[in-house]
């Protein structure tokens, strides 16, 4: 592709301003200044969603379910936030995660996101009280009033975004079987706030036996932090054109913090 002087110039522009190469991360470059064009504005404006479909029948109407896997319960909710809380929260862990400070593999996750002096903090403390909202509602549907006594002892974000076939042979593919649990932890949650498809969602495997759980964006995931599980990520085809970001949250146990 052949630029323009002006266009190599603004090019480089955006490049400065979010600390990278424009030659080797120009896709980077691109998707996050589309985000800001098309993100909401201060005057209000919103990007297009599915919540301006005049049609009803189009509309995602779910609120929350709950079914058992190998004696777990397993919850999902759904259209928690709105368009704007969604892009303020991607627009703070993508500053996040422009810093040197994060952890960068196959994927990047934050490292610092919980001592962040957060720019938008009245969509984090939307966030935040929803998710005890939903934490108290699992306490009431599995009737284990101990968990009302659960606390976050750890949270961080995770974007897999423009990544080759090296870093797939590394861990990403999902039959290379890499999954994992968090022992230290009671309980686990999964915010999806960005998926290219639902069928990038979460595996989670007890006792020889496997589910995998779509990941709709603008949904959560409440599961056992002891149960082996493990991301699906989108092949590098797709995560080139659109990334998987997810905010993971781990509930202790007051009592051992």
């Amino acid at each position: 592709m052949n630029l323009s002087k002006q266009q190599e110039d603004y090019i480089q522009r955006l490049a400065d301003r979010l600390g990278v190469d424009p030659e080797t991360r120009l896709d980077e470059i691109i998707s996050d200044e589309y985000m800001r064009t098309f993100r909401p504005a201060e005057t209000g404006t919103e990007c297009p969603t599915v919540d301006h479909i005049e049609d009803d029948y189009y509309k995602d109407k779910r609120d929350y379910e709950t079914f058992s896997f190998m004696g777990n319960t397993i919850y999902r909710a759904y259209n928690i936030f709105t368009p704007h809380v969604l892009n303020e929260l991607e627009e703070e862990i993508d500053d996040e995660l422009r810093s040197p400070n994060k952890w960068d593999r196959s994927v990047e996750v934050t490292k610092g996101l919980s001592a962040r002096k957060l720019k938008y903090r009245i969509s984090w403390f939307i966030f935040f009280s929803e998710i005890k909202k939903h934490l108290y509602r699992y306490a009431k549907l599995t009737n284990n009033k101990k968990i009302l006594d659960y606390k976050i002892a750890s949270y961080w974000a995770k974007r897999m975004k423009g990544n080759t076939e090296e870093d797939y042979d590394q861990e990403l593919y999902i039959n290379y079987r890499n999954t994992h649990k968090h022992d230290d932890f009671d309980l686990g949650m999964i915010f999806y706030l960005n998926n290219p498809s639902r069928i990038y969602g979460t595996l989670i495997e007890n006792d020889n036996k496997e589910i995998i759980l779509p990941g709709d964006t603008n949904s959560l995931l409440i599961h056992h932090s002891d149960i082996n599980h493990s991301p699906v990520m989108p092949q590098p085809i797709v995560a080139n054109k659109a990334h998987r970001c997810v905010i993971v949250i781990d509930f202790k146990h007051e009592s051992k913090l």
